[in-house]
C-alpha cells in the first residue's frame, strides 16, 4: 500500500471518528489552532523546498516576496497570525474529536512536506556514481 493510500484511509477514518468524540461542554474550538497549524506546514514546506541546496539569502528574499505577493500564502499566513491569541484557551478546552481534526489538517499536508524535504536524485549522487541498473566496476 502506497503512502497517498495510506493518508487517504487515515483521513477518512478521522472524518468518521471526529464527530463522534466531540464533547458537547467543549466551547472553544479549535480554528485558531488549526489555521496556526496550517500556517506552521505551510511555512516549512516552503522552507523545506528553498534550503534543499543549502540556507541562502535569496531563500529569505523569496519567503519574503511569497508572503507579501502570492495570495494563498498571504492568506494562509494571516489566518494563522490573527487569532494566535485564542490558541491557549483553545488547547486548553480541546477534546478528542477536535485534537484529530488537527491530526487531520496536519495528515492533509504530508505529501507537500515530503516533496517539499525530498532531494532531486541528481543532487544527492556523486558525479562518478553508476547510473541506475548499472553494475559496479
Amino acid at each position: 500500500m502506497d503512502l497517498t493510500k495510506i493518508l487517504a484511509l487515515v483521513k477518512s477514518m478521522i472524518v468518521v471518528l471526529a464527530p463522534q468524540l466531540k464533547k458537547a461542554t467543549s466551547v472553544e474550538g479549535v480554528k485558531e489552532l488549526r489555521e496556526a497549524v496550517r500556517g506552521l506546514l505551510k511555512v516549512a514546506a516552503f522552507l523545506g523546498a528553498r534550503f534543499k541546496d543549502g540556507v541562502q539569502f535569496g531563500d529569505f528574499a523569496a519567503f519574503y516576496a511569497n508572503l507579501t505577493q502570492d495570495g494563498e500564502f498571504k492568506t494562509v499566513m494571516n489566518e494563522a497570525w490573527d487569532g494566535y491569541q485564542k490558541i491557549g484557551a483553545e488547547v486548553k478546552d480541546i477534546d478528542a474529536g477536535e485534537g484529530l481534526e488537527v491530526v487531520g489538517d496536519i495528515v492533509d499536508e504530508v505529501p507537500n512536506l515530503l516533496e517539499a524535504f525530498k532531494k532531486d536524485k541528481a543532487t544527492t549522487e556523486p558525479a562518478d556514481a553508476p547510473a541506475e541498473g548499472e553494475a559496479q566496476k
